[in-house]
């Protein structure tokens, strides 16, 4: 009978170990949620969306003397597992250019720049970059901003452009 009891405590204090360590790693896997969505106004597009998709954007900012034509856009690439963003510019003339592609993470309150890429040519009508990032935490909303700069003689002109957010799980 002795036997008996210490096997059955045995088994209960085995139970309650295993119990209690799945209530830790449940309440550990609670906290891993993506933020909150992005408001209902900003513009989102869907993930599956796949790099060979052209998504065309309109300037954010009134017209230019210079330039005539800036976006950017995101997505996911699954070939790869990885985001890929296009910045585009394009100048009425030849002149000095630059272009800068954020990637940018939601928080859950606001937009935080992950990296970025710096482009710069001369005497050019126009930039077309493309950049990838392969080290994103899957479960977050992610999208590109670009910052549009050209100067031409005395003439300088700086905008930017934010492509639509997308969901990477």
């Amino acid at each position: 009978m002795y036997i008996m009891k210490k096997r059955i405590m045995s088994f209960l204090c085995a139970l309650v170990l295993v119990l209690g360590f799945n209530q830790v790693i449940y309440a550990e896997n609670e906290d891993i949620r993506p933020p909150a969505p992005p408001p209902i106004d900003m513009e989102s597009i869907d993930s599956n969306i796949s790099i060979g998709d052209e998504i065309s954007l309109s300037p954010t900012s009134p017209q230019s003397a210079i330039l005539f034509e800036w976006w950017c856009t995101i997505t996911f690439n699954k070939g790869n597992n990885s985001l890929y963003m296009i910045g585009r510019q394009n100048a009425f003339y030849f002149c000095d250019q630059k272009l800068t592609i954020y990637l940018q993470k939601w928080d859950g309150t606001k937009w935080v720049d992950v990296t970025s890429w710096i482009f710069i040519e001369f005497n050019t009508a126009g930039i077309l970059e493309d950049a990838s990032f392969s080290f994103y935490e899957p479960g977050n909303y992610y999208r590109a901003r670009a910052v549009h700069y050209a100067k031409y003689g005395n003439q300088t002109h700086t905008t930017e452009s934010t492509a639509p957010y997308i969901y990477v799980n």
